[in-house]
């Protein structure tokens, strides 16, 4: 993608979110001009924006040549060290802080922690866009010739949306009150900007000021979601890296020096480690964003290109990377501590999902597992907020049993059961089988596999028939699309679920033959053949549904013939699959008999008669 494209696409999304009009720009980044466009030939008063307009009148800061570009790196690589350290030794304390005497949920050091980060962004931000080769970057683009102040206010713009899709990811979006850590760390990032640009200092007593007035407190908070709403007015997906949602501040400094870049993204990380602490719990989500912001930045260096198509300097893994990695996957995780209400919507599966599995026919052994593994999720949930140990726990399954079973059906209510209890964000199910992972040529099954996964993030993959991904000649891709299915699983570990379905046996042969399948799936759910009488119910339950009626004599004779064909099943019988071709043959069947009468009623064209059964 060239830096104009990049740019230019950038525009629309910014007038989108002003205006309101529902697109979703896929891989677009953030505004950077066309507020400031807009707003100049509109002539609009800035009362009538509140503090989101640029003003008529900028005044132009000094513009440094790049002759002091060496200083400018030299001070950014200092700072990143230092920041790195700070990183690194982040012990994210898992305890519930102090609130203070006032009663707030953020003391006075995490307090400083939080402004010190955020003007750092914004300081980078401004240095920035007074570099002479920036400001070139950014007018080439937009083939505008734009002051730095104008860009310095569409990056702070884009700086409060990326916080807003922080808060999104982290699942706290419902929690934006004073009375909430997190709420309170949002109020005083944004503050931290406000008095920033009026040239003023925010201190720490003031936010005690802020938050002791009952009324002025519920309007600043009024306030802070005011502006999350504004800048969340365009879907959060806009912004992608290898299929992941990442900051569009990030995306939109790519274009330039990627030393820059990376200490966007040690701010950035930074100032989500501190939201995290703030209230001395950690989640499967917290940890999920965490880690998703280090691995967005490498994959930078796959996404963009100079004028001339060449590949942008390397954004590299770095050792504050790796070391950042691993005190997150070493966090204990717990739960953080919410209202009665909101551990009930946690949970507590609603009723839906578990009145559809039991109105299902026949299953009951089905059944009964999947209530004893949404009751054994349900404890463990409580036994997490309540701070216990408890062991760890698989969402992943093996389904087993012949065709027609209900295997994708029970999958599908399972997805949904898994969304309402919160561990899955979507909850969606993506079916697949071997055709939809396995490539025909070298190189292309990883590339397959993984844009199939991709679509299943956040919620269920569904590989049906999965043991035909070891039987096909040796020569086969089927290993490789099972080592990247592993991979991902482990990757991925907390925003995806995977189902594989298929024949008893083959699929215990296919599970063995691969230890990292065998440590992955150890829950199995067999789903049993249907009885003559559950395959009559599902015959009826399909005439009900077409508005079809069984002649007095036909039910008793449709049950006989049934059960001589349960006695006498093959061994891939398809049970509901069978009945409703033959349904489908019964109708076909009716039409051919009434397409012989003279004279055609309604009674007629409902009325299955013993004929008909084929």
């Amino acid at each position: 993608m060239s830096i104009n494209l990049i740019l230019m696409l950038s525009c629309s999304e910014a007038f989108i979110s002003y205006y309101g009009v529902g697109l979703n720009l896929i891989t677009i980044p953030c505004a950077i001009l066309i507020t400031y466009i807009y707003y100049k030939l509109s002539g609009k008063a800035k009362d009538e924006f509140e503090d989101n307009v640029i003003p008529d009148t900028i005044t132009d800061k000094e513009i440094k040549s790049d002759k002091d570009m060496d200083n400018f790196i030299e001070e950014v690589l200092k700072r990143s060290n230092e920041l790195a350290d700070d990183i690194i030794s982040e012990d994210y304390p898992i305890s519930e802080p102090d609130s203070t005497e006032d009663g707030l949920k953020v003391g006075e050091e995490l307090f400083e922690e939080l402004k010190k980060t955020t003007l750092s962004i914004i300081r980078v931000i401004t240095d920035s866009c007074h570099q002479e080769s920036f400001l070139a970057l950014l007018r080439k683009a937009s083939n505008t010739f734009g002051e730095p102040d104008s860009y310095i206010f569409n990056f702070k713009s884009m700086l409060i949306k990326d916080v807003s899709m922080c808060f999104d990811k982290m699942g706290y979006v419902d929690k934006m009150t004073h009375s909430t850590a997190h709420g309170l760390c949002l109020y005083i990032i944004t503050r931290v900007l406000s008095d920033y640009d009026a040239g003023e200092d925010y201190p720490y007593y003031k936010l005690k000021m802020d938050m002791s007035d009952d009324f002025y407190r519920k309007f600043c908070m009024d306030n802070v979601r005011k502006r999350m709403e504004i800048y969340n007015h365009v879907d959060n997906e806009a912004a992608l890296i290898d299929g992941r949602e990442d900051f569009r501040l990030i995306i939109a400094f790519a274009i330039w020096k990627d030393e820059v870049t990376e200490y966007l993204r040690m701010l950035l990380f930074r100032l989500n480690q501190l939201i995290v602490k703030s209230d001395g719990k950690i989640s499967i989500k917290e940890k999920t964003w965490l880690k998703q912001i280090l691995k967005n930045q490498e994959s930078l260096e796959a996404l963009y290109t100079d004028n001339e198509g060449r590949p942008m300097p390397k954004q590299a893994k770095t050792e504050w990377i790796e070391k950042a990695e691993q005190i997150i996957d070493a966090l204990k995780q717990t739960r953080k501590k919410v209202s009665k209400k909101e551990v009930a919507q946690n949970t507590e599966v609603s009723k839906s999902s578990i009145d559809e599995l039991n109105e299902l026919i026949g299953l009951s052994e089905t059944k009964k597992e999947i209530t004893t593994l949404s009751n054994y999720i349900q404890m463990k949930l409580k036994r997490d907020e309540m701070g216990m140990k408890s062991p760890n726990l698989s969402l992943h399954c093996v389904f087993t049993g012949n065709p027609g079973t209900g295997k994708t059906t029970v999958a599908r209510i399972l997805a949904g059961i898994y969304k309402e209890m919160g561990l899955l964000k979507k909850g969606h199910l993506v079916e697949t089988d071997r055709s939809g992972l396995i490539a025909e040529y070298v190189g292309q099954t990883a590339v397959k596999t993984n844009k199939k996964i991709d679509e299943a993030l956040d919620g269920v993959l569904f590989i049906d028939e999965a043991y035909s991904l070891v039987q096909g000649a040796k020569s086969d891709y089927g290993p490789e699309a099972i080592a990247t299915l592993l991979k991902r699983m482990e990757d991925d570990r907390d925003r995806l679920v995977v189902i594989v379905a298929g024949y008893t046996k083959e699929m215990e042969d296919f599970i063995n033959s691969n230890p990292g399948l065998q440590s992955r799936f150890n829950r199995y759910i067999h789903f049993e053949d249907y009885t003559a009488e559950e395959l009559l119910k599902i015959f009826l339950l399909n005439t009900d549904k077409h508005e079809y009626k069984l002649a007095d004599d036909v039910k008793e004779f449709l049950l006989k013939k049934l059960e001589g064909v349960v006695a006498n099943k093959p061994k891939d019988f398809g049970n509901a699959r069978y009945v409703r071709n033959l349904f489908e043959k019964t109708v076909e069947a009716q039409a051919n008999r009434l397409a012989l009468e003279p004279k055609i009623s309604k009674e007629l064209l409902v009325e299955i008669k013993k004929e008909d059964i084929l």
